[in-house]
């Protein structure tokens, strides 16, 4: 989303626009053009020696919840419960669950949760 009057009501609960995220009134046509001067980028990045472990490192360092946050992971076929204990090589997320098993996720559904005291 680039502005925020193109987000349906029904989602303003959930969802931004960079407007909003960003302070920064953009154009489509910018956004486009930035979004892939940065896709040409990593892609650089990541065809280099170590690239993978590079993109791992550059997201571990932004990410506000890669390790010891509460979650909520959707999968096709289940729903996981616990804290995120940081990243595989390949960048999958690791869970750990309320029940101290480790679960590898390579692509689902996951919410922040508010932790409870």
């Amino acid at each position: 989303n680039v502005r925020s009057d193109s987000i349906a009501v029904d989602l303003h609960d959930s969802a931004t626009s960079i407007e909003d995220a960003a302070g920064l009134k953009m154009l489509p046509a910018q956004v486009a053009q930035k979004l892939t001067t940065q896709l040409s980028r990593w892609y650089d990045v990541f065809n280099s020696v170590d690239g993978p472990a590079t993109i791992t490192d550059a997201w571990r360092g932004r990410s506000s919840y890669f390790s010891g946050k509460r979650v909520r992971v959707v999968l096709e076929n289940e729903t996981i419960l616990g804290v995120t204990d940081g990243l595989e090589p390949e960048g999958a997320l690791r869970v750990r669950r309320d029940d101290g098993q480790l679960s590898i996720v390579h692509a689902g559904d996951v919410e922040q949760l508010r932790t409870t005291t």
